[in-house]
């Protein structure tokens, strides 16, 4: 009887156990098939401020953590602190769970959105496949930008919707894997990194040395470089000896030559661009008949600018979790 009764006890128990562990398995995959906007745009923009901030780019958040921030504030906030560019981070959704691929939204009236939403639609190329239907647009609303962000900044805006949340494949990897999330951030963060290689008034000129042969004037001493703002770097040098003229060479490649002159010399390069470091060589140089000229020993300098300064908005938090997908 005994035996009877330990062995129901026991075949109850292992059915009860049964039952936890399907239930606890099916609590844990209903959790894990679930992609929240909210949570996923700040893990994106968290992996985005810090690539650019290791590249000297100044960083604003305008949520760190789960809280709602509202759209006056994430705005006022940005044209506060007079920032260059404001980059809306979000993920989108769709009832049709086919769609897929990025969209990125530029603002209608600031002057560089369209550059720099066409560096984060490459960057999101280059890191998720040039045959994703990735692209930039602009949509327009009853008094201007449709979104507000877009509206209501005063710089160079747009808001990136960076994969659906609702695909059947894009879904799951933005919630469930981190290598895919940041590949994403890097897709941003090169973009904005690229847009700003092209804040520069004008491309610098690169004339022709003609024929150029090693020669024995000494080189400059005591040079010294610094960026003058973001767009233009200061050369000085101490000349040696008499020579007809000095060549300036930026990152191996000339861009000016001026007259030797006193006993101190100065240059100004007004064709840089922020956040970028600058390699100079000032090199004495004579000319000689039939183009042919010789360069003495360089005197190597270098130069960085200072980076521009952007907000990131993670969009959606606290009590609004933006768009959901279950998978």
């Amino acid at each position: 009887m005994f035996s009877q009764l330990h062995a129901r006890a026991v075949r109850r128990a292992l059915t009860l156990l049964v039952v936890v562990v399907v239930a606890a398995v099916s609590v844990q995959a209903t959790a894990a098939g679930v992609a929240v906007e909210k949570t996923i745009n700040l893990d994106i923009a968290q992996r985005v401020a810090l690539l650019l901030r290791a590249a000297g780019v100044q960083v604003t958040m305008t949520r760190t953590s789960d809280q709602t921030v509202s759209l006056f504030r994430r705005t006022n906030r940005a044209n506060s602190l007079h920032v260059d560019a404001f980059v809306s981070i979000h993920n989108n959704a769709s009832s049709d769970r086919l769609a897929s691929g990025s969209l990125v939204f530029r603002s209608l009236r600031r002057d560089g959105s369209a550059a720099l939403g066409q560096a984060i639609v490459d960057g999101l190329r280059a890191q998720l496949g040039s045959s994703r239907p990735d692209k930039l647009v602009a949509r327009r609303g009853d008094h201007g930008d449709y979104y507000y962000q877009l509206r209501e900044t005063t710089m160079t805006a747009v808001l990136v919707e960076a994969a659906y949340v609702t695909n059947y494949s894009e879904g799951p990897l933005l919630a469930g894997s981190s290598s895919y999330r940041q590949k994403i951030a890097v897709a941003i963060a090169d973009g904005i990194l690229a847009y700003q290689r092209t804040l520069t008034t004008a491309r610098a000129p690169s004339p022709d040395p003609g024929v150029v042969l090693p020669g024995p004037m000494p080189a400059a001493t005591d040079g010294a470089a610094r960026a003058l703002g973001a767009t233009r770097v200061t050369l000085a040098w101490t000349p040696a000896g008499l020579t007809n003229t000095y060549r300036i060479y930026r990152d191996g490649k000339l861009i000016a030559e001026r007259p030797a002159a006193g006993t101190r010399m100065s240059f100004t390069d007004p064709w840089a661009a922020p956040g970028q470091t600058y390699s100079y060589e000032i090199r004495a140089v004579q000319h000689l008949p039939a183009g042919l000229s010789l360069e003495g020993l360089p005197l190597s300098l270098s130069a960085r600018t200072p980076a521009i300064s952007i907000v990131l908005d993670p969009g959606h938090g606290g009590t609004d979790p933006g768009a959901i997908g279950r998978f």
